[in-house]
């Protein structure tokens, strides 16, 4: 399987490195993307390539980071250990990862999921007033001023890992914000921060919620929510919830400040 947002970018030849390699993934550095390669039990990436397990598995062992990439001829080929491997881009199913907007019963629904998993207890970011703070102001709404600014900046790059718990609370918000139709005042912002404080990998999600993709796992998500599928929705949080040692709580969480905030407003207005 292959994002449509990430064959989109793959389209025209290009030579590129192994950016970094992990025990079932790899990164790869092209013009244009940092384009993920991982097992299909992971879910699809909206930035990649998802393949099936074993052959994930073996692909991975046999590379090394800074190995040469090339894309041309509708191929992705990398250099491996004992030769080339080559990844027909034609042979993929390409699943749409741009966000589905809910209807407002459903961002309800999935509200209320998102209260009930017990976020705060799995977060990357430890528990302190200033936290407590801009968690607050968040899930409050996000405005074209100083303190909306200074909230994220005060999250970008913030915490440990290849993208950072303060980045994924920025990504999960994101997504949150594109559901209930009210992204604009938020990606307004994060286009103005600089996103070579964070990491590269960071740096590539946060480009594509800016664009308006995301995971597959989210057009899964809005799918059962669409059909009132709760009980659906919450195995596709749960999957969503494994994401890293602490991605997944930290970017349902900014989902579901987003949430909290266009319900609040909603209200309010």
């Amino acid at each position: 399987m292959v994002s449509d947002y990430a064959l989109a970018r793959l389209a025209s030849p290009a030579e590129g490195v192994v950016h970094s390699v992990f025990r079932s993934s790899l990164n790869v550095s092209l013009p244009g993307i940092l384009l993920h390669v991982g097992p299909i039990s992971s879910g699809l990436s909206v930035l990649g390539i998802a393949l099936p397990d074993e052959m994930a598995e073996r692909f991975v062992r046999s590379v090394r980071v800074g190995g040469l990439v090339r894309l041309g001829d509708g191929a992705l080929g990398i250099w491996c250990q004992g030769g080339v491997t080559r990844i027909n881009l034609r042979g993929l199913e390409e699943l749409p990862c741009k966000v589905d907007r809910l209807r407002g019963a459903e961002a309800v629904g999935l509200c209320d999921l998102l209260q009930s998993m017990g976020l705060e207890g799995r977060l990357g970011i430890p528990p302190t007033g200033e936290f407590d703070r801009v968690a607050k102001i968040l899930s409050h709404g996000i405005f074209a001023d100083e303190e909306s600014m200074g909230c994220l900046r005060w999250l970008l790059g913030r915490g440990r890992g290849l993208t950072p718990s303060g980045d994924d609370v920025l990504v999960g918000y994101g997504i949150g914000s594109l559901m209930t139709g009210n992204a604009e005042p938020f990606l307004s912002l994060v286009r103005q921060l600089d996103l070579s404080r964070t990491t590269a990998v960071s740096a590539a999600y946060l480009g594509a919620m800016m664009d308006r993709f995301a995971n597959y796992d989210y057009r899964l998500l809005a799918d059962r929510l669409g059909r009132d599928d709760l009980e659906g929705a919450r195995e596709v949080l749960d999957g969503l919830l494994r994401y890293g040692a602490t991605s997944g709580a930290d970017g349902l969480f900014g989902m579901r400040l987003a949430l909290e905030s266009a319900l609040r407003n909603q209200v309010d207005g």
